[in-house]
C-alpha cells in the first residue's frame, strides 16, 4: 500500500495494509486544487467533485473493529492482541499468528536504500516481506512485551525466538513458513530443542500449523499447511525439519528489531481520506511500491493501493490561512493571495497517513508555480509554472510526509 502528493493521490494495500495519500510540503502563491478530476481515471478510484468547505478538523483518527488490532502504534498493537490471555505462551502464540496473518510471504519494500523493518509501519502500508524481515519485526514486538529475543540464521532459512523467562528457556517462532511445535513438556520449542529431538518439529506441531504428523527427517507424507503451494515448493514437514539440522546461527545482538513509528490520521478542512476493500483500478507503478530493482512485488495485482487522499486548499478563503505551515511575502484577500513584491510563497504540509504510492496535482492561477519537497523543505523540485496539472511519482513515493 501507498501514494499521493499533494491534492490527490492513491493508496494500497492488502488486508489492513495500504500505501496511500498524499506525502510532501506544498508550495505555491494561487489557487489550488480546484475541481480536481479522478485520481486514476477509474470509478473505483474516484472520488467525484470536491466536497463543500466545513469549518474544522478532526486529529488522531483511530478506526478499529471487533476482529482487527489497533495499529496506530505498536502498544496499542500489542494490548489489543495480548491483552485478552493470561499466560505468556499465549500472549506469543497471538503475536506469531498476527504476523503470519497481516504480511504475504514475497520480496521486501525498500525505502531510502534501508528495509522496512518497523512493525507498525510494516503492517499498515506494505504487508509484504520475507522471512528475515518479520523475523525481525518479531523480535522489536517481543521485546516491546518485555522479554528478551533472538534471530536465528538456519542453513536455509531464518526464524525468531522468545523468552519470557529472562532467557532461562526460548521458544521458535516461524512467521514465513507459518509454524511453531512443543517439547514434551508443552512448552513451545526452542531451535536446540528441535535440533536434538526433530519429533519435536515432526509430531509435536500446533494442530493450526501442520497436517499428518511423521515417524522421521525421511517420511514426507505430512505437510505444513499454511505454506503456499506446499506440494508444488516441496514444503512437508520433513522439508521443514532440514532447515533445522545444525549448524545454526543465533544471534543475540544484531536483532533487525526497530520500532517508533506511529500511524497518524488527521484529517483537516478541504481533507478527504477514502480507502476501498480492493486495489484502486487502473494499476501501474502508480499503486504499488516496487521493490529492489523496481520490480513488481506481487504481479497477480494484489498487493496494490486501496486508498486516495484529496487534499484541495483554496486560496481564496481566509479561513484556508490557518492550514498554512509556512508563509513569506504574501497578502491574503477576498480573491486569493498576493504577493507584496515581485514573488512570496505559501507551504501546505500534507500528511498522509500512509506510505505514498503516487499523486496528481492540479494547481488553478495566475503567474503562480508549485514545487514539492519530500525532506522536510531541505531540498525543492518545481513541478507546475501557471496553471496546469502533472502527475508525480519518484517526486513523492515512498513517504508519509
Amino acid at each position: 500500500m501507498n501514494r499521493c502528493p499533494g491534492l490527490d493521490g492513491g493508496s494500497a494495500g492488502r488486508r489492513l495494509s495500504a500505501l496511500i495519500a498524499v506525502g510532501f510540503f506544498l508550495s505555491a502563491v494561487a489557487t489550488l486544487g480546484q475541481g480536481l478530476p479522478d485520481p486514476l481515471n477509474s470509478p473505483t478510484g474516484g472520488l467525484g467533485p470536491a466536497a463543500p468547505p466545513t469549518a474544522g478538523a478532526v486529529y488522531n483518527i483511530t478506526l478499529v473493529s471487533d476482529s482487527v488490532p489497533d495499529l496506530t502504534d505498536i502498544d496499542s498493537y500489542l494490548r489489543s492482541i495480548t491483552s485478552q490471555y493470561a499466560t505468556p505462551q499465549e500472549q506469543a502464540i497471538a503475536i506469531w499468528r498476527w504476523s503470519q496473518r497481516l504480511r504475504k510471504q514475497t520480496s521486501n519494500p525498500v525505502e531510502t536504500g534501508h528495509f522496512v523493518l518497523d512493525p507498525i509501519r510494516m503492517f499498515n502500508s506494505y504487508g509484504y516481506c520475507n522471512c528475515g524481515i518479520i523475523s525481525g519485526i518479531n523480535d522489536a514486538l517481543w521485546l516491546r512485551m518485555g522479554w528478551k529475543a533472538h534471530y536465528v540464521q538456519l542453513g536455509d532459512h531464518t526464524v525468531s525466538e522468545c523468552s519470557w523467562d529472562g532467557g532461562k528457556t526460548w521458544h521458535m517462532f516461524d512467521s514465513s513458513m507459518s509454524f511453531y511445535c512443543f517439547n514434551d513438556w508443552g512448552e513451545v520449542a526452542s531451535v536446540r530443542e528441535i535440533e536434538q529431538n526433530p519429533r519435536f518439529y515432526l509430531e509435536n506441531f500446533a494442530p493450526e500449523c501442520a497436517t499428518n504428523p511423521v515417524r522421521g527427517p525421511d517420511d514426507h507424507r505430512g505437510w505444513r499447511c499454511a505454506s503456499d503451494h506446499p506440494v508444488e515448493y516441496q514444503r512437508t514437514l520433513a522439508n521443514g525439519y532440514d532447515s533445522f539440522k545444525p549448524p545454526n546461527d543465533i544471534q543475540e545482538a544484531n536483532l533487525l528489531a526497530q520500532w517508533g513509528d506511529r500511524y497518524v490520521l488527521n484529517l483537516r478542512s478541504h481533507e478527504i481520506y477514502t480507502r476501498h476493500f480492493r486495489p484502486l483500478a487502473g494499476g501501474g507503478l502508480r499503486t504499488f511500491r516496487p521493490v529492489s530493482g523496481n520490480k513488481d512485488v506481487d504481479p497477480s495485482g494484489n498487493l496494490r493501493a486501496n486508498g486516495v487522499w484529496r487534499y484541495t486548499p483554496d486560496l481564496r478563503e481566509p479561513a484556508t490561512r490557518a492550514l498554512v505551515f509556512a508563509e513569506s511575502g504574501v497578502n491574503w484577500a477576498k480573491d486569493g493571495v498576493r504577493p507584496f513584491q515581485a514573488t512570496g510563497s505559501v507551504v501546505f504540509k500534507v500528511n498522509a497517513a500512509n506510505v505514498v504510492t503516487s499523486a496528481k496535482i492540479s494547481l488553478g492561477a495566475i503567474a503562480a508555480t508549485v514545487s514539492i519537497s519530500r525532506d522536510a523543505g531541505i531540498h525543492w523540485q518545481k513541478l507546475i509554472e501557471g496553471a496546469g496539472e502533472m502527475e508525480c511519482l519518484s517526486e513523492v513515493a515512498g513517504v508519509t510526509e
